[in-house]
């Protein structure tokens, strides 16, 4: 990066997030560990939320710039796909910490950029995955190239799980081989048997829309449920103590990080009134 002092200012960002999460980690602690004034930190970045993109954004400049190094290599596309899939994993074990701490935040991320720059990343994701197994099988397995991105990523992420807590128990190259040699399976099978495709490219990209629909804009959709709970409440005869526990709701909402406890415990007092069961789900199935 160019920009040194904004480089210092991540470091320190991963470390403490790393640490201690996002929410428990305040900017003046992220100022203080890059050797700057608190002032200086809002130079650079203007929230929390925008550091935590800037790391986001920096793991993954480092990983594609670990690929480009490999693609330039002259080598089949088995053998190339199979070393990038290793570095990727390896990436992923030197920044545990860090990856782990966000997992146990549980924590939606709070701007439509971060959630913006991840959608990306999953889409980023499944296209490289498809373009490397098409290079491997090639016009042959044509037909059944979404079927073969979805098998592959599901088992890739599941071994990866397991590997990422423990080092120890499964050799990363001969994972990687192995995925491949099972995916060589399927392929098989495909060939033989010739099924039905049950991925199509229409209906991947009817599935992404409606995830991106979904996973973005959720402030917006919380915003439009809460508005609405509102209005049923001022004419509901229980509106005093209901307006106490949606505005805790609302201010929750307005959190950097919202608490989920304190939003279960505020919407069970609106569990036993049928009429606003729906906005319970609503706002339980946008918050997971």
């Amino acid at each position: 990066m160019k920009d040194n002092k904004k480089e210092t200012i991540i470091q320190a960002g991963i470390k403490l997030f790393a640490q201690k999460g996002v929410s428990a980690t305040s900017i003046q602690e992220i100022a203080t560990e890059s050797g700057i004034s608190k002032g200086a930190f809002y130079l650079h970045f203007k929230s929390k939320d925008e550091l935590l993109l800037s790391i986001f954004k920096y793991y993954y400049e480092d990983i594609k710039n670990s690929f480009n190094k490999i693609n330039q290599m002259n080598l089949p596309p088995r053998e190339k796909f199979i070393k990038i899939l290793i570095e990727f994993i390896k990436s992923l074990q030197s920044h545990r910490e860090f990856i782990t701490m966000q997992t146990r935040e549980q924590a939606l991320p709070k701007t439509e950029e971060v959630k913006e720059f991840l959608y990306q990343m999953v889409m980023e994701n499944h296209l490289f995955i498809y373009r490397n197994l098409e290079a491997i099988y090639g016009e042959k397995a044509k037909d059944y190239l979404w079927d073969l991105t979805i098998s592959f990523d599901g088992l890739f992420q599941s071994y990866v799980k397991i590997i990422f807590f423990d080092e120890s128990s499964i050799d990363v190259e001969e994972l990687v081989i192995s995925l491949l040699q099972r995916t060589d399976y399927i392929v098989e099978g495909f060939l033989r048997d010739k099924p039905l495709p049950l991925i199509e490219e229409e209906k991947v990209n009817e599935a992404m829309s409606k995830f991106k629909t979904n996973f973005l804009h959720t402030e917006d959709k919380i915003d439009a449920v809460l508005k609405a709970m509102r209005k049923e409440v001022s004419t509901h005869e229980n509106k005093d103590n209901l307006l106490i526990s949606l505005e805790v709701i609302e201010e929750e909402f307005a959190r950097e990080v919202p608490r989920e406890p304190v939003i279960s415990g505020m919407l069970s007092n609106f569990q036993s009134i049928p009429v606003f069961d729906e906005y319970v789900k609503k706002i339980k199935d946008l918050f997971h």
